[in-house]
């Protein structure tokens, strides 16, 4: 699993490998990172050495008539380390030369820093064992005993009291001519038939003790590093947590097979439905909830009739359109313009965050015309929506404060500093434990992987978007902003939850027409500030909404809200990832108004990938590939459907409204050699690829056909 992990093959996708590839420590990555990977390398190395002896050991009791036994045994099992080591070396080298284009000199530092740290996590290991293990010399003086069967059946199948060491009585022997007592050292495996049965299970015995402290010390590792995490210091490189992750599943393993023998499979299993049952008990689960609602109290009722007896009703809707009316007015009034502009982003990590910093910064650069002065709608999923957001949020600072001072460069690094590495370490040193909380508006919170997420991305854009989700509604009812849809996917239902500062129910008005009638009909979309409104609506945090927007499974855990029952909302991608639908489903609401006051629609979609669709070629590749394939291509094909639905929506659209539509696109294009992962980590090749990729001659056509728009 973990050669799958280096070389790409797990995870890669997500960025994951990156986190052993680069390793960040302070924010940085330098010698110092490197060298405590390096630790935590030498740590899985270790681990591997004890579980395997544990696990083995007993196949060569000469073993233990040697005079260090652990370190013979060790050397003799140094291979598959050695080969291991050089394999992720090649990797290391290749992806700091290649994609995090680092000199050659930086590189044999970081290589250094590595083979330093894992060098000393070794000499201290085995320093360890062999200051604390003992051989047989230390129990008795060699005598030879009478003869005796090797190969006695074992009576008793399954008993605590039948330790490893009793396999030494049957016929598990492997044959060993010769063996490494030193690195270039060979000798003769001697018999261990002379010596004492009962001695040679005191060695192992002895040596397996010490070897249970190496695994509690590894295990107590990790949850120091979880209590103390919030310090700076204790922050390890996410990569050193995975490796020490590998550590601990080595020896619970090892410990695991040593207790039930052959049994530790079906033990396993028994574990782990025996720890699902306990997930089922309410006092034990820990759910992420949304920062800043209120949890205490009964929580609203969910179900299809209260659905609709809250959301459908035609004053609240009216009212919500005229609202929605009088903004259109007011930023028609401020704008001068007969052009309205919607924006389109795709979910897509990292990357999709920061095309679509880059996308809407050059638009504004080139044309001189600041496109979100006649942008009244945002809608889209994931990372796109983030640098969405990020770029809205910095355009309102450059109109309210006179000493603002924007700088592209500036702003689009701090969007990109990495996010993984924070995730990823909450997640294997802290959400096992989550025992801190913090409080939002004096309700109380858990701080798992989805509170570091937040923290880390307010770090990185210093503050900028930390807010309640209602800071922005004063902007959005004058007209002055644009207003932002998230609609994560509620997974109970399928429906999607409607999350804006602005109460958003003139999207219900197609619910008013005579042909639907008020109660007929599906309600798709649930308006977040109406429904959630006794909960604190108002009072969400602004980067949590980005969250909900953006929960990708098991890498941000799904969002419990204050119902009942009670909901889990997830990824926006789910069911929108392009924000078309959401588009759609407004300009059939505003449709009269658009009809009267506008001349021309512009729909500009940003894609974190080519606009067109990839044809794979060979999706059955082997006999397994063809069992597990019709469930990876419906996942491979969910956004594939999405884009072909896209033509539907925009088909559907009313013939007065498609007569003034016209739609630019701004897809990031790759050379076909490159592959920039749906992660939320980005190497700085990701990144120059990302800032160039906006003046391909696609992209060039598409913003003077938005130049035009603007300026006319």
């Amino acid at each position: 699993m973990l050669y799958g992990l280096v070389s790409g093959q797990i995870a890669a996708n997500y960025g994951i490998p990156n986190l052993v590839l680069y390793p960040e420590y302070l924010g940085v990555s330098n010698f110092l990172s490197h060298v405590i990977l390096g630790l935590a390398f030498g740590s899985f190395i270790m681990a591997f050495q004890v579980s395997s002896y544990i696990v083995f050991g007993y196949r060569f009791p000469f073993i233990a008539t040697l005079s260090t036994p652990f370190l013979k045994y060790s050397l003799n099992n140094a291979l598959i380390p050695l080969i291991f080591t050089g394999f992720y070396l090649n990797y290391l080298v290749d992806f700091q030369l290649n994609k995090e284009l680092l000199t050659q000199i930086t590189v044999l530092k970081n290589v250094s820093g590595f083979l330093s740290g894992m060098t000393f996590f070794l000499l201290i290991g085995y320093w360890y064992f062999l200051s604390t293990n003992k051989s047989i010399f230390a129990f008795i003086v060699p005598k030879t005993v009478g003869s005796f069967s090797k190969y006695k059946p074992i009576h008793r199948l399954f008993d605590n009291s039948v330790k490893w060491y009793h396999f030494l009585k049957r016929d598990s022997e492997w044959k060993i001519e010769t063996y490494l007592s030193g690195v270039l050292s060979v000798k003769i495996a001697r018999s261990s038939a002379h010596y004492n049965r009962a001695t040679l299970k005191k060695v192992f015995q002895q040596n397996h003790f010490n070897a249970s402290m190496f695994e509690l010390g590894a295990i107590a590792s990790l949850y120091v590093l979880g209590v103390f995490m919030e310090s700076p210091i204790f922050a390890i490189p996410a990569g050193a947590s995975v490796l020490l992750l590998f550590t601990m599943t080595l020896m619970l393993s090892g410990a695991l097979h040593n207790w039930l023998k052959g049994w530790s499979v079906l033990g396993f299993v028994l574990i782990i439905l025996f720890a699902n049952e306990l997930s089922k008990n309410p006092n034990l689960r820990k759910e992420n909830k949304a920062y800043g609602l209120t949890y205490s109290g009964a929580g609203v009722p969910y179900s299809n009739a209260e659905i609709k007896s809250r959301l459908i009703d035609e004053k609240t809707i009216n009212g919500s359109f005229r609202n929605e009316v009088n903004a259109l007015n007011q930023w028609k009034k401020n704008t001068n313009s007969n052009t309205l502009f919607i924006v389109n982003t795709s979910g897509g990590g990292l990357r999709s965050a920061l095309w679509t910093y880059y996308c809407l910064v050059n638009i504004d650069s080139i044309t001189a015309a600041p496109l979100l002065n006649k942008t009244r709608f945002i809608s889209g999923a994931s990372g796109g929506m983030i640098g969405a957001s990020y770029y809205r949020e910095l355009h309102l600072r450059n109109q309210l404060l006179s000493d603002f001072t924007f700088s592209i460069d500036k702003y689009g690094d701090l969007l990109s500093h990495d996010l993984l590495n924070s995730l990823s370490f909450s997640w294997i040193v802290n959400d096992i434990f989550r025992m801190r909380k913090f409080e939002v508006n004096g309700q109380s919170f858990f701080k798992d992987r989805a509170y570091y997420f937040e923290n880390q991305l307010n770090r990185n854009t210093h503050g900028l978007i930390d807010k309640p989700l209602s800071y922005y509604r004063v902007f959005t009812e004058n007209g002055s902003l644009p207003f932002l849809l998230l609609t994560p996917t509620i997974i109970n239902d399928g429906r999607r939850l409607m999350v804006s500062s602005l109460p958003l129910n003139f999207m219900y008005k197609p619910h008013l027409d005579k042909k639907i009638g008020p109660h007929k009909g599906f309600i798709e979309l649930i308006d977040f500030q109406t429904y959630f409104k006794t909960k604190g609506a108002d009072s969400l945090r602004f980067t949590t909404a980005l969250r909900m927007n953006s929960t990708f499974p098991f890498v941000l855990p799904n969002i419990f809200l204050p119902t009942e029952p009670q909901i889990q909302v997830m990824d926006a991608g789910l069911r929108d990832n392009f924000g078309m639908l959401s588009t759609a489903q407004y300009l059939h609401a505003m449709q009269g108004w658009i009809d009267t006051a506008i001349d021309r629609v512009v729909i500009i979609r940003i894609f974190d990938k080519p606009k067109e669709i990839e044809i794979r070629e060979d999706p059955y590749q082997s006999l397994i590939h063809s069992i597990t394939a019709p469930v990876d291509h419906v996942y491979l094909n969910m956004f594939n459907t999405q884009r072909l639905r896209e033509d539907d929506l925009l088909n559907d659209l009313p013939s007065s409204i498609n007569s003034k539509l016209e739609v630019i696109d701004f897809p990031l294009e790759l050379d076909g050699t490159r592959n920039i992962p749906l992660s939320w980590q980005l190497t700085q090749s990701d990144k120059n690829l990302i800032r160039e990729s906006f003046f391909t001659p696609k992209n060039k056509t598409s913003i003077n056909r938005v130049k035009y728009h603007l300026l006319n």
